[in-house]
């Protein structure tokens, strides 16, 4: 641990525990909302009576607070003061950790009282739920926040790397909370899913049919725009504040992008995360952008949704034919290229050392 006046630094240690302890809590995540999504019970339930999830996911989060709490009594112990027990970005991963403990506190009560099933979709979008989620996400990116505030312009890799795979693990819960509008794991542009969808409203008036066909190619738009969105921020943030090794931004968007193709049976699309994620490092590079050079990092995101929408397409493509339009589909393209340009101008507009 380091100290700089008033202000305590988490040293390279620190950080790595934490991440540690970040990725365990994020399986732990994934591996319930899988586990409560799918049909029967996994081997590794059947081992424990049924609770092999949520047993990894609650001592990833008793670990990850028992180290919190930790590291707020060696603060008081080394330096004498509550105010400065944590490391500085720390705090609002402590305040995660009571999101979360309400969270988890609420579904339990919220089932009891039987007004929620555990695998419902009611149940995901409670506010218990949320919640937890909410927490999880302000304790894995501790490190980030940290790195954010004490790594300069260009940091040493051991302190950048990191913050940036706790951004990733926190872009990977806040995917897996949006799970429903995540359009890597959904086969709607699919020309089988068309005839698919085809065939259930056939039976309908020709007027709710043709309403319920537009909804659902909207959500299909929506889901382009929110998953733009959810890879291109944290990408944003990353360019805006550090000069980035090459690998950063591969690391920012295949592993959300794995961990939700695993989540969602989708493993077909984990080449959209590597091939835009190399793409967009390798653009970087050539480009030379920083926070300084503005419109270089404008193109930058411009090009980075147009590299992640351009490989899920030609993914859809290959594996059973494209249903859209090409107005439609290149329309989601330019859609998604329009809103990066939009998110790094906004980005840029934020003070350079704000978290």
């Amino acid at each position: 641990m380091q100290v700089a006046g008033q202000i305590r630094r988490a040293g390279i240690g620190s950080q790595v525990l934490t991440l540690v302890f970040g990725i365990w809590l994020t399986i732990g995540l994934f591996m319930e909302r899988w586990e409560i999504s799918r049909p029967g019970g996994g081997a590794a339930d059947e081992l424990i009576g049924g609770r092999g999830a949520e047993l990894l996911l609650y001592s990833g989060f008793a670990v990850f607070v028992l180290w919190m709490g930790w590291l707020l009594i060696q603060g008081k112990l080394l330096f004498g003061s509550w105010k400065t027990g944590l490391p500085d970005g720390y705090g609002a991963g402590l305040a995660g950790a009571g999101l979360f403990l309400l969270g988890m506190l609420g579904g339990y009560l919220w089932q009891l009282a039987g007004g929620l099933q555990a695998d419902s979709i009611e149940a995901f979008y409670s506010p218990a739920s949320l919640l937890q989620l909410t927490g999880a996400v302000l304790l894995v990116t501790s490190p980030f926040r940290a790195a954010w505030r004490g790594a300069g312009r260009v940091p040493d890799r051991s302190e950048l790397w990191p913050g940036l795979l706790s951004l990733a693990l926190g872009t990977s819960i806040a995917a897996l909370g949006l799970r429903s509008h995540w359009m890597l794991n959904s086969a709607a542009p699919s020309a089988l899913e068309l005839e698919r969808l085809g065939e259930e409203l056939g039976p309908l008036a020709a007027g709710v049919r043709e309403s319920l066909y537009g909804t659902v190619l909207e959500h299909g738009i929506a889901g382009i725009l929110l998953t733009t969105a959810l890879l291109t921020v944290p990408a944003v943030w990353s360019v805006n504040r550090w000069k980035l090794p090459f690998g950063s931004l591969l690391l920012l968007l295949a592993v959300p992008v794995l961990f939700m193709c695993i989540a969602g049976r989708s493993m077909y699309m984990a080449p959209v995360g590597i091939v835009s994620g190399l793409a967009a490092d390798l653009l970087y590079g050539f480009l030379g952008a920083s926070h300084r050079n503005n419109w270089k990092k404008h193109v930058l995101f411009t090009a980075v949704p147009l590299l992640w929408t351009g490989t899920y397409f030609m993914l859809v493509h290959l594996q059973g034919g494209l249903g859209w339009p090409p107005a439609l589909w290149s329309g989601a393209m330019a859609a998604s290229a329009l809103e990066g340009i939009v998110l790094s101008h906004l980005v840029a507009m934020n003070k350079e050392d704000t978290a």
